[in-house]
């Protein structure tokens, strides 16, 4: 039996993909009205920056996640949380606890309407 709302694996798969992924495919996942805080200035971020800034920047070669959680709130609205670890190739590394809030748009049409990251020291 198909489980109603996206499946825990595929929810995991696109989140990573925002992480290590094509920058082409953000338009397609972030709503444009979701709202960012990352570590970075300016901390809080539109979707409109956020593409931008996404589509420039150096991505994450490898992610790993850990701990994480998977809230369904309501039918259409699915939340993660989850301890991410980052690596570039050039041995930059991240630590960071991070939520994403993932609303359904259409039918396996899931968009990114909110996204934190907390870094870890």
């Amino acid at each position: 039996m198909k489980a109603k709302g996206m499946e825990d694996h595929r929810a995991w798969d696109i989140e990573e993909s925002l992480w290590t992924g094509d920058p082409a495919q953000y338009p397609k996942l972030i709503d444009h009205e979701c709202l960012m805080v990352v570590p970075a200035d300016p901390a809080i971020v539109s979707a409109e920056a956020a593409l931008r800034s996404m589509s420039k920047g150096p991505r994450w070669s490898r992610v790993a996640f850990t701990d994480g959680h998977i809230a369904r709130p309501e039918k259409g609205l699915l939340v993660l949380a989850y301890t991410v670890q980052a690596g570039r190739d050039d041995g930059t590394n991240y630590v960071a606890r991070c939520t994403s809030t993932w609303r359904r748009h259409r039918h396996a049409d899931w968009r990114l309407v909110q996204h934190q990251q907390s870094p870890q020291a």
